[in-house]
This record gives structure tokens, sequence and C-alpha cells, in this order.
């Protein structure tokens, strides 16, 4: 009997012990709602609630590559991209690569433009010189390339997009542009 008062008692102060401290912790809310309400989130800076995007549950990601080529005598070309009826590109990301036959002093403008509502703009990227290098051409085997690169984070929207490369000397050579972003549908 003894034994059994110790154990009853050592519970009995066990979860005394265990009420008090649930009691006692400062982030600890309890609420008793009389009946259903709307639920209100108030979150600080520091802890902000979490959350998805439910009016855009649509978007589409969507990637390409747009080649541009240089015939020997050309110092400029273009190239463009069409979506589909109803959507709209969002780009995030725009790059290019150009490998030009070598040639002194050679500069090189580049830009990725869109059309939104039936109004234009551009974006320019800023191509870097990589140094020349020796390319596998198709025609003569290997030769000097002069190399550039440019990439770019940006936000541009267009129901079409255009890239744009010009140079100030003429001679054979490509320019790879990509873009990233999403497709989204036109309200």
């Amino acid at each position: 009997m003894k034994k059994f008062k110790k154990f009853l008692l050592g519970s009995a102060g066990l979860v005394l012990v265990a009420g008090a401290l649930s009691l006692a912790h400062p982030n600890v809310r309890r609420a008793v709602a009389e009946e259903f309400k709307d639920v209100r989130i108030i979150n600080t800076q520091e802890q902000p609630a979490l959350t998805r995007d439910v009016d855009h549950p649509a978007r589409e990601p969507f990637q390409t590559k747009i080649i541009v080529g240089f015939p020997p005598d050309a110092q400029q070309g273009t190239g463009q991209i069409t979506f589909p009826p109803g959507k709209r590109f969002v780009m995030e990301h725009a790059s290019a690569e150009a490998a030009l036959a070598s040639q002194s002093e050679q500069k090189m403008y580049m830009h990725v433009g869109s059309r939104l509502n039936n109004i234009v703009t551009t974006h320019a990227l800023l191509p870097t010189h990589q140094g020349t290098f020796q390319i596998l051409t198709s025609c003569c085997g290997f030769q000097p390339h002069d190399v550039f690169s440019a990439s770019q984070p940006l936000r541009l929207y267009g129901d079409e997009v255009s890239v744009f490369v010009s140079r100030n000397v003429s001679g054979p050579g490509s320019v790879s542009f990509s873009v990233s972003g999403y497709l989204v549908d036109v309200p």
C-alpha cells in the first residue's frame, strides 16, 4: 500500500510540474471559438506566412535558342520568336554567344526586343570578347574565330520577341541567343 501511495503521489507531482511548465511557456496561445469564423493570420516580417500564387497557376516554363547566321558579306542579322495565340512570354534571362571569323578590332552590338500591345521595346546585351579560338568550320577545317558572350537577367514581356546583332566588319559567323522565362495566358 505504501508503494502505491508513493506511486500516486509521484505521478500527481509529475502531472502538476508538466502542467505548470506548459502554462508558463510564453509562445503557447490557446483559443476557443463559440462558432466557426474566418481565420486571420498575422505574421511579423521575421516570420512571414508562406504563400503560393493561386491567381496564375498556368505559368508554363519556356526556353528556346535562336541562331542568327552571317553570310560572308553581312554585318547585321535578326531572328524572331512567335508564341501561340492567347499566350504572352515573360522573359527572365537572355544570353548570347557569337563565333565570328577572326578580324582585328571587331566589335558587336546585341539587343533583345519585344512587341507588347503593338509597342516595341529593346534591351541591350553587353557582349564581352572572350578571345580568339580555333573552331571547326564545315568548309575549311579549323579556323580562328573571335568569340563574344553576353548574359543578363531581365524582365521583358512580349507577344513576340526579336533579337538583333550588328558588328563593325563583315565576315562569316553566327550568334546563338538563348532566352528563358514562362508563358502566361493573355487576359
